[in-house]
């Protein structure tokens, strides 16, 4: 497989933001807006991004148009989602997948956004970036390491190397130590294994794999986990790197339950390949941004993930 590595961003490009899930904060939304402007860029604002249906950001039709427009023009450079939400993995069978290969641009977000990284992946090879949006994290309170990668990532088509992040603050480490090198594939936790069974399901083999979630309760991520290792993904995959559970809890202390370290002991313990947890990337506030389908090197024991090749051209 050839992947497809976007254009760097220029200064004085035009980013262009989509809607694919949940409806936008308006105030949020244009901070987000507001720090991109200060940063040198133009932006254009999808024409459905501000439409609300139910608890999406607008009909599934408009959603889909809106990204498949962005890829489309021209005048756009990147693509950066507002916000996640749910609702991406319902544009997938409409999107214009053709449009999307023919013009492969920079494409971040997180989250329930997961299902664009996946699709694109399957259907155009596009290596894509999990990382901060605009009506949730991009704004001037970001934090110095996390605003570092995300702008090395997305600007710099000679970057290489290691993807820093705060360690004082964080506790990534090794459940089983090890070295190897691989293309990074994943996403949110709660996509990667809704869409297995579909057309999108994602194709661990040979590659290395990302997951993190927010918001589930410990049975929740017992059940996803359970199905992702009775699918064959733990076992394809060259190596695991589990990133930050945000929020992830027993809601009832009164009942007995199994923790987050006892469901990793029990589903990936006895993989023997290398396994990282806690890695800073995901919902929390120390967001690694990751480019997917771009060769890393994974050093379990260092909790350092190293980028082999340049995420853009």
């Amino acid at each position: 497989m050839t992947v497809v590595h976007p254009h760097a961003l220029r200064p004085g490009a035009t980013i262009g933001i989509v809607a694919p899930a949940g409806p936008n904060n308006e105030e949020k939304l244009q901070a987000g807006i507001a720090y991109l402007q200060r940063r040198g860029y133009r932006t254009i604002v999808g024409t459905h991004v501000h439409d609300t249906h139910g608890y999406l950001a607008g009909t599934d039709i408009a959603r889909a148009g809106d990204i498949s427009e962005m890829f489309d023009r021209d005048d756009i450079d990147a693509i950066i989602c507002s916000r996640g939400g749910y609702g991406a993995m319902r544009l997938l069978p409409l999107l214009d997948y053709q449009c999307i290969r023919a013009n492969p641009k920079p494409f971040m977000g997180y989250s329930d956004i997961t299902s664009l990284h996946l699709a694109f992946w399957k259907e155009a090879h596009l290596a894509t970036f999990y990382g901060p949006m605009v009506s949730i994290d991009i704004n001037d309170h970001m934090r110095p390491l996390v605003e570092q990668t995300m702008w090395q990532l997305l600007t710099e088509p000679s970057f290489t190397g290691e993807l820093m992040y705060d360690r004082a603050s964080n506790k990534a480490h090794a459940m089983l130590p090890g070295i190897t090198e691989g293309v990074l594939v994943g996403g949110c936790m709660t996509l990667v294994e809704a869409l297995l069974g579909t057309p999108w399901q994602l194709d661990c083999t040979g590659r290395i794999l990302f997951l993190e979630d927010v918001d589930e309760e410990w049975h929740d991520i017992d059940r996803m986990l359970a199905h992702l290792a009775l699918a064959g993904i733990f076992r394809d995959a060259t190596a695991i790197v589990m990133g930050e559970m945000v929020n992830v809890q027993n809601p009832d202390e009164s009942k007995p339950s199994l923790h987050l370290a006892e469901l990793y002991r029990d589903y990936l313990s006895g993989l023997g390949k290398p396994v990282l947890v806690d890695f800073p990337s995901g919902h929390g506030q120390d967001m690694t941004t990751l480019p997917l389908g771009c060769a890393v090197r994974l050093d379990a024991s260092a909790a350092s993930i190293r980028l082999l090749e340049a995420a853009t051209i």
